[in-house]
Parts: structure tokens; sequence; C-alpha cells
């Protein structure tokens, strides 16, 4: 018969052995249940990041880390704990896209990337498209503070040649933009100061996070929130481009006597 010290390894043996598999157990039932080691020895559960608009082939990177590639155009989701967190979509052919995205516990965000072509292919007016299209030009006026570009829950406007955000007070029930607030106080924010003179700024077509603008001899595609990485992408380049508005996905350039459209 085995003695009480032998019987005493086999006991101390068997409840190592169901420690560690309920350590393993609780593990991966957290982990199945979306929670994740936090900062320092915290654990939190995690929010979800969905990139909708995507064409095929387009890779997603959080931090800096891969979270998927397309296989057709879709979307692609990532888990991720909450907090700021760094988003780069990479698309084919297009100019990469960057934003700051705040996850939530537990809640889902979605976004979706602004595209723009890395060469643009400009389409030059001619006859009565021309005519509208440098009346349009003609009558874009830079936003002042009084009569700012109304771009959801922000208003964007110029003042000594830069480009500046600031709460819409005409809508209440907004949640004011992260990178606006500090300490529960919000203020006007400077997101683009050139040192070309800005010539024109507009919106972005169908967005209400970026503008376009022309500053110097280039357009540029410009995220409103400034933080780094902010999105600028650059779009065409001429003398001094002058911009004007044509359609929820068109835009119109006038440069060195000639005017385009440029479409996304």
């Amino acid at each position: 018969m085995p003695d009480s010290e032998t019987i005493q390894k086999h006991l101390r043996r068997h409840l190592i052995l169901l420690f560690v598999g309920l350590f393993l157990v609780i593990i991966i039932g957290g982990y199945a249940f979306g929670y994740r080691p936090g900062p320092g020895l915290t654990i939190v559960r995690v929010g979800t990041l969905i990139v909708t608009d995507l064409p095929t082939g387009s890779s997603l990177y959080a931090d800096q880390s891969p979270r998927g590639t397309t296989q057709k155009a879709g979307s692609l989701s990532a888990d991720l704990v909450p907090g700021n967190h760094t988003i780069i979509v990479d698309v084919p052919n297009q100019e990469p896209w960057s934003a700051i995205v705040a996850i939530d516990s537990s809640k889902t965000v979605t976004v979706s990337p602004i595209l723009v072509p890395r060469q643009p292919d400009p389409k030059k007016l001619s006859g009565d498209d021309a005519v509208v299209a440098a009346r349009a030009v003609s009558l874009t006026k830079f936003p002042t503070e009084a009569a700012p570009l109304s771009m959801g829950c922000t208003n964007v406007f110029v003042s000594a040649n830069r480009v500046i955000v600031s709460m819409a007070t005409t809508t209440p029930s907004c949640t004011p933009p992260e990178f606006l607030c500090s300490d529960n106080v919000c203020s006007p924010t400077i997101v683009y100061a050139p040192v070309a003179p800005l010539h024109s700024v507009i919106p972005f077509p169908n967005r209400t996070d970026a503008v376009i603008v022309s500053a110097g001899d280039w357009v540029y595609a410009l995220g409103l929130d400034p933080r780094s990485p902010q999105y600028f992408a650059p779009i065409v380049r001429g003398t001094a481009p002058m911009l004007g508005t044509a359609s929820s996905t068109t835009f119109y350039v006038q440069d060195a006597g000639h005017t385009y459209s440029v479409s996304f």
C-alpha cells in the first residue's frame, strides 16, 4: 500500500493540475466574453471597431498592428481595449487614411475611411460646364467665425491664414469632439496653419470630418482632428488653385485660366 507521503504528493500534483486547468478555463472564458488585460494589472472588457466601405485588398492597422485585409469589398472589425487608438487603413492605389478612434467598453464604433486616389484624374471642363464651374468657384468665400462651414457637430472657419474648428452651438444635442476639449473646457482649435497662403476651404464631399483646402500651389484633403496622425492627403497641384463645391461626390478646381472637376 502507498504510504501517506506518496498520497500527499499525488494530491498536491492533482491540486496543481486542477488550479492550472481552472486558471486556463477562466482565461479562455474571459477572452471569449471580451475581457483583456488593461493598463497596470487591470482586466477590461473590449469594445469593437468596425471599418466599413473598404475596397478589395484594404488592410486595417490598429496601433501599428495588422488587423486583417479584405478579400472582397466590405468591412473589417477589431476588438480593442477602451481608450484612444491610432487607426490606419491602407487601400490599393489610394492615399492611406489615418485617424484616432475612441473605443468604449462593450460598445461598437463604426467608421469609414476617406479615400483619395494617389493619382487623381481631374477632368478639364469646357463650354457650359466650365461656366457653371467658374461660377461655383466665384461664389466660394472663406468661411468666417460669423459665417462658418457647418460640419455636423463642428464649425470650420478661417482666420489669419489658419483653419480653425469650433463646437457647433446651434446643435445642442451634439457631443463635443474630444480634440476640442481639455479638462472639461472646449474651445476653438487650430487644425491647419500653412506657411503658404490659403486660397480656398470647402467641405470634403459627403463628409463632416474633413475639408478640402488649397494653399500655395496644392490642393489637399485635410482631416479636422489635428491630433497625430492627422489625415492629410495631396490631391492635385497647380499654380494658385481656387475651389468650388459641385456635388456630394465632386468639387471644382480653377487654376491658370482653366476649370476642372475632381470626383471621388
